[in-house]
């Protein structure tokens, strides 16, 4: 995910030193806490951001993008940002937790995070910047507010759960037929000194103790990768897709987009470790030739 979280190193030990789009720093996040108040969590965005950001909002009225399902909005919009580079620790470059905002450069949550973002302006018609940092917020923060490094939903299915609360996305993954995930949330905790927050903070890393705890009471689910094409026709181009894993102590450890291609193809949109944003043309054969991935947690945009 979004995070300094593993250094590099340990992230390739872990993957086998198969780095093919397994993702780890994707699989969860990390943040410091912040002290000041709620305005001094959003920095100042470069100009370059704003210039960004003002050409895919002019884009989207030229082409009258609100118009669009959430889901072919969502695989427009991800297509926008075709091999733009793959970004480590985008979230955490700094002690103090604020939004990030990038547009030239992704990991794979913050890529899904920022194509949702903007679909909700769009379809909104909300054009302005300050609107979509404020649906970047909702999304990246436990109940939608930034209140430090622990309100940052680190791990992917908590962030399902919490942003499917609250009515952005609804998981369909146990009426996809998935099965239940059972491998408890201790990955962050357990490798506390690969976090610089945690490693620097012991009331840090008790709350993220209290916070696996409360993850691992949450039903929680993943569709097999061998079943993966049995619901290629069930799923919508834009959903949002999280790759399980068997990496002891995480529940996922890569995310992405469905694509679907004008040939009746289901493939993943997603930001690669290797290659940065493209798309991986069938979704099984993708999860299947990743030795660490084990199956799909599916999550579908509920704007609309």
């Amino acid at each position: 995910m979004h995070v300094f979280l593993i250094s590099a190193f340990l992230a390739l030990q872990l993957l086998g030193c198969d780095t093919q789009q397994d993702d780890v720093q994707t699989a969860i996040s990390g943040s410091p806490v912040a002290t000041g108040d709620v305005a001094a969590a959003h920095a100042v965005p470069a100009d370059s951001t704003l210039d960004d950001f003002e050409r895919v909002m002019q884009k989207a009225q030229e082409r009258e993008w609100h118009r669009l399902e959430v889901g072919k909005l969502m695989q427009e919009i991800g297509l926008l940002f075709l091999d733009a580079p793959y970004a480590e620790g985008l979230l955490d470059e700094d002690m103090e937790e604020r939004l990030v905002v990038n547009l030239r450069a992704f990991d794979c949550v913050t890529y899904v995070e920022t194509v949702l973002a903007l679909a909700r302006g769009i379809l909104d018609r909300s054009y302005a910047y300050s609107d979509f940092e404020a649906y970047l917020e909702d999304q990246r923060y436990r109940d939608g507010t930034i209140d430090g490094y622990c309100s940052r939903l680190h791990y992917f299915t908590d962030w399902i759960a919490d942003n499917d609360a609250r009515g952005n996305v609804r998981d369909l993954t146990r009426e996809l037929g998935g099965q239940p995930m059972d491998d408890l949330p201790t990955f962050m905790t357990s490798n506390r000194a690969a976090y610089m927050q945690l490693a620097a903070s012991d009331s840090l890393y008790q709350e993220m103790q209290r916070i696996e705890e409360r993850i691992a009471d949450q039903s929680r689910y993943f569709i097999p990768q061998d079943q993966i094409a049995q619901v290629y026709d069930r799923l919508e181009a834009g959903d949002i897709l999280a790759f399980a894993t068997d990496i002891g102590g995480l529940d996922v450890s890569h995310t992405g987009l469905v694509f679907k291609g004008e040939d009746g193809s289901t493939g993943v949109l997603h930001a690669s470790l290797e290659d940065g944003v493209k798309v991986s043309p069938d979704l099984q054969n993708y999860v299947q030739n990743n030795r660490r991935q084990i199956g799909i947690v599916v999550a579908r945009p509920s704007i609309r």
